[in-house]
Formats: structure tokens, sequence, C-alpha cells
């Protein structure tokens, strides 16, 4: 009666996050074909943690399944305040390194809020770091300069603190080439400037020693002036 038909919806419904999960997209269409409803999401917080959480999109971001995101996105799944835990959605392709996930999430945003979603924080009660910064705290330089490009060129205070904070979070975790991207010369004068002024205001010795380096700097001195 009621409790097999439950059952049965549950399954389905557990069967869709996991194809989602596994980048299984014959499965996922299938399921979609069915009438799961596509922005169904099972509790972080529910006990059975083996099974998959969060929304189908959720669990394809998480795994780097880009070809199932993308099919999500086309079929209608949101990710407009979609979270996991404490991470929105594109931190968490950031924090994973999964850059086509970077790229087809950020695109599929309206531009008017797309810069929100850029310079969004992890609601972690710690680093509160940006999707760029978590990229550059775990070296994912492709994921990095994916974001890089969505990011408008202008001297946006909130825009200069969040790649200067970047900058200094690779260098100290030694990501050369995640530094060298975010004080490359397609960052203004000012972004770069903001990095030396990041580093001396909070006696970042070690970064200020990588910045000017006398063999290979990645500030000079017309970055100053």
């Amino acid at each position: 009666g009621d409790h097999a038909e439950g059952a049965a919806i549950f399954a389905a419904l557990r069967d869709f996050l996991e194809a989602a999960q596994g980048g299984n997209l014959a499965r996922v269409e299938e399921a979609l074909h069915t009438g799961v409803p596509i922005n169904f999401e099972r509790s972080v917080h529910e006990v059975y943690t083996c099974h998959p959480c969060g929304t189908a999109i959720m669990c394809a971001v998480d795994h780097g399944h880009d070809h199932v995101v993308r099919a999500l996105l086309n079929a209608g799944a949101s990710i407009e305040s979609q979270r996991y835990g404490d991470y929105p959605r594109l931190i968490c392709a950031a924090i994973h390194g999964h850059h086509s996930v970077v790229r087809t999430l950020l695109a599929s945003v309206n531009p008017l809020s797309r810069l929100d979603h850029l310079l969004g924080q992890a609601d972690d009660g710690g680093t509160g770091y940006t999707a760029l910064q978590y990229a550059a705290e775990c070296g994912h330089a492709k994921a990095l300069e994916v974001l890089l490009e969505f990011y408008p060129d202008d001297d946006y205070p909130n825009i200069v603190k969040t790649i200067a904070w970047a900058a200094i979070i690779s260098i100290l975790k030694g990501h050369a080439d995640c530094a060298a991207a975010l004080v490359s010369e397609r960052n203004c004068q000012a972004r770069r400037a903001a990095v030396v002024s990041h580093a001396v205001r909070h006696g970042l010795e070690r970064a200020m020693v990588v910045l000017i380096d006398r063999d290979n700097p990645l500030i000079t001195a017309s970055d100053l002036d």
C-alpha cells in the first residue's frame, strides 16, 4: 500500500542522486524522464550518510561530472542558492579543482549576479574564503585561471581585496603557478600593489620575500608607484 509506494519513491530518488554522483548521464536522464523532481534534496544531516546527500546537481558538482552538471542545468536544475553544508556549489568545485565545472557554473548564472557568486564566501565559521581563495589555497591553477576569466576588469575594492588575499594565500602555500597568475600583467596595477600592501600591513615577511625575489620577482618597482 502506501508504505510500498513510499519505499519505491525513496528508492527512485536515491538512485537519481547516486547516478548524478557517479556521473551516469543515461541513468540521470532516465530518472528525469520518469518525473523525478530535479531539485529534490536529501539533507546532509540525515543519518544514512552512506547515500548521496544534497541535490543531484550538488552530487555532480562535488565529483566533477561536468557533463551531468550541464545536462541538469539544461533540464532546469537550480544553483542560485544551493549549498552543501557551509559551502556554495562554486566553492566546492574550486576546492576540488573541477575547473570545467567552475566554468559551467559561472557561465550558467545571470551575468548581473555573477559577481555575487565570485565574491560569495564559505559560511564555515573559519576562513570565510571565496572560490578564488580556496583554489589558491589548494593549488588548483586551472580552476583559479577560469575564475579569473570571469572577474570584471575594474578596481572595485572587494575584487582587489579578494585577488590580493588569494595571491598571498598561494604564496604562503607554495603554489607558485597560482601566485604568478594572480599577479600577472593581465591584472591591473592596483591589484598587484594591493598584494604588497596586504603583505606589509599584516607582517607577512615570507610573502614579501617571494614577491620581490631578486631572481624571479612577482612584483616590480613600477607596481608600487
